[in-house]
């Protein structure tokens, strides 16, 4: 018998919301259930307004945590566009070509100022309600990285809604857990660093959710198929981010030990998923 009073934490969605409906569908919700979630519910997907549509409702029904991320983060600069033209295109553009056009199709706009005249109200508030983290006695739960000699009001945006996992430490002597999104992890699975738990596998065919209470994960893939994971995957550079970042180039590997000529770096996109 499935009780209530559970704590489901859900990854990255990104506009895929049939993938969220069979998700929580299959977690079978009861009166008592809480939902938190990670951020980065819009762009890149193919209904972005779907989704914000059916997580106001489900508020409705449900106790639920909206957190900020970089995506929502930059979906309010749209909204919310400087007086400045010159600076006004660059956000709109920065916005647009990392995922934002599909937002822009869901709701049926043909361009920023669009977008901007005809969001429904309940959007914008949606939206500006999320929250930039949150906490218990035992957990953070964060869209990117979480500063642990810190409190809330001290993390940094940088850190909140832009650290990846990669680039994350563990801190042993800090008592609670960290969970988190933002880093696609390549494989699909949710993968632990020490103290820290990533579930952001939407871009690799999986939305996952955190069972907090039983401590499992479930996910829903975008082929449709559901699964249940008991544990997370430890997290390495080989397995979870992305091949380019990671490997040396061949000349690299193969360069003399007292070369003096110095490898060419290479130059790595800032705002990659990993």
């Amino acid at each position: 018998m499935i009780m209530g009073n559970r704590t489901f934490v859900i990854g990255d969605i990104h506009g895929h919301l049939d993938v969220l409906e069979k998700l929580i569908d299959s977690l079978n919700p009861q009166g008592g259930d809480k939902f938190v979630f990670l951020g980065d519910f819009v762009d890149k997907g193919p209904d972005s307004k779907g989704v914000i549509d059916y997580l106001i409702d489900l508020e409705k029904q449900y106790d639920c945590v909206f957190i900020r991320g970089n995506h929502e983060e930059w979906m309010l600069y749209g909204l919310d566009a400087p007086e400045d033209q010159e600076e006004r295109d660059k956000l709109e553009y920065f916005w647009v070509k990392h995922g934002g056009q599909k937002t822009l199709d869901s709701y049926g706009a043909e361009d920023c100022d669009n977008f901007r005249a005809n969001i429904p109200p309940a959007h914008r508030k949606f939206l500006e309600n999320t929250v930039v983290a949150h906490e218990t006695e035992t957990h953070v739960f964060v869209h990117a990285g979480w500063d642990s000699d810190k409190n809330m009001d001290e993390q940094e945006r940088r850190t909140l809604r832009y650290r990846f996992l990669s680039e994350s430490e563990p801190d042993p002597d800090f008592a609670k857990e960290i969970i988190c999104g933002h880093s696609a992890m390549q494989n699909g699975h949710p993968a632990a660093k020490g103290n820290i738990t990533c579930i952001d596998t939407i871009e690799n065919g999986w939305l996952t959710a955190y069972d907090l209470t039983n401590d499992c994960y479930y996910q829903a893939g975008i082929d449709g198929k559901t699964r249940r994971i008991d544990k997370a995957d430890e997290f390495t550079q080989e397995k979870h981010v992305p091949e380019f970042v990671w490997k040396k180039p061949p000349e690299q590997d193969n360069a003399p030990q007292n070369s003096d000529k110095k490898p060419e770096k290479r130059r790595i996109d800032n705002k990659r998923k990993f």
